[in-house]
């Protein structure tokens, strides 16, 4: 396989993972409004990893679209959101913690 469309593909494969636990985060965010705590952070982060996420399909849906003629020019790009995909990841994991 195309290494440029791998790339893609494994980005893809890193915003389902980390949407498959945003529902969590979900979950949390409804449980600290209803016990009315403190934890406005914590609500905050879960907007901000949402925008991240967004963010991040926006930029796979151009670059499958821009096609892998322009790989070159992007794979800095691509392999900086990938990098951005593990980040957050492991960064709401510790939220769910």
């Amino acid at each position: 396989m195309d290494p440029r469309i791998e790339l893609v593909n494994a980005i893809d494969v890193d915003i389902n993972r980390i949407k498959k636990h945003e529902k969590n985060l979900e979950e949390l965010r409804n449980k600290i409004k209803a016990d009315k705590a403190p934890q406005e952070k914590k609500l905050r982060t879960a907007s901000v990893i949402r925008n991240h996420i967004e963010g991040l399909e926006v930029r796979v849906t151009e670059f499958r679209e821009e096609g892998v003629r322009h790989y070159d020019d992007n794979k800095e790009d691509l392999t900086l959101c990938r990098m951005y995909c593990k980040v957050i990841f492991s960064s709401l994991l510790r939220r769910l913690k």
